[in-house]
C-alpha cells in the first residue's frame, strides 16, 4: 500500500484534472492487450468513457463490471468505454479480466504517460468525452450511488449532435432526467 502511494505521488501531477473540463481531450496512442493500436481521435463522433484503473484497486473491479454493462446498454447508440490499465504486468491484467469476465476495449498505459496527461489523481478515475472530443465530466474514484447520474450524463451527451462549437461541461451537482431537458422526450430521441 505504501509503495502504491509513493508511486502515485511521483507519477501524477499536482494540478487538478478539473482544468481539463470543456477542453479537447489530448489524443493518445496505446496498445490493447491483443496488440492492436488505438488512438483516441479514432473515436471522434462517439461518446467515450475513458476509465483509468488497476487490478490492485477493488473499486476498479467493481466499476469495470458496471462499465461493461453500460457498454452493452449504450454501445449501439455511439457510446464506447476505453478501459486503460495502469498495471505493470500484462499477464496480471489478462488474468484479472478473465477472472471477472469483463469485456471492454482494454488498453495498457505501461509507462503511465496517458495517465499523467489526464492528471489522474486516484484509482479509478474516469473522463466522459463528448462526440466532439471535449472532456465534459470527470469522476474521481468509484461511487455506486452516482451511477444513475452518470447514465443521465451519457444519455444527454448521446443526444447532442456533433458540432464544432465548444460545449459546456456537464455539471455534476444535480442530476437532470432526460425528459426534463427542453425539446427532449428521452435522452436518445430528440423531439
Amino acid at each position: 500500500m505504501i509503495l502504491h502511494l509513493l508511486l502515485s505521488a511521483a507519477m501524477f501531477s499536482s494540478f487538478s484534472p478539473d482544468i481539463l473540463l470543456n477542453k479537447h481531450a489530448r489524443n493518445f496512442r496505446l496498445q490493447s492487450l491483443t496488440g492492436k493500436t488505438f488512438m483516441l481521435k479514432e473515436f471522434r463522433g462517439k461518446v467515450v468513457y475513458l476509465n483509468f484503473w488497476a487490478t490492485w484497486s477493488k473499486d476498479s473491479k467493481d466499476e469495470l463490471m458496471v462499465l461493461a454493462d453500460l457498454q452493452k446498454k449504450y454501445g449501439k447508440y455511439g457510446f464506447t468505454v476505453l478501459a486503460i490499465s495502469l498495471d505493470n504486468g500484462k499477464t496480471r491484467i489478462l488474468k484479472f479480466l478473465k477472472k471477472h469476465n469483463i469485456e471492454l476495449i482494454t488498453l495498457w498505459d505501461r509507462k503511465k504517460r496517458v495517465a499523467r496527461n489526464f492528471l489522474v489523481e486516484t484509482m479509478p478515475s474516469s473522463y466522459l468525452i463528448d462526440r466532439n472530443g471535449r472532456v465534459r465530466y470527470i469522476q474521481k474514484g468509484y461511487h455506486p450511488e452516482k451511477l444513475k447520474a452518470i447514465q443521465t450524463k451519457i444519455e444527454y451527451l448521446l443526444s447532442e449532435p456533433t458540432t464544432r462549437k465548444p460545449a459546456p461541461p456537464v455539471m455534476s451537482y444535480k442530476p437532470v432526467m432526460a425528459h426534463q431537458l427542453p425539446g427532449m422526450n428521452s435522452a436518445i430521441n430528440p423531439q
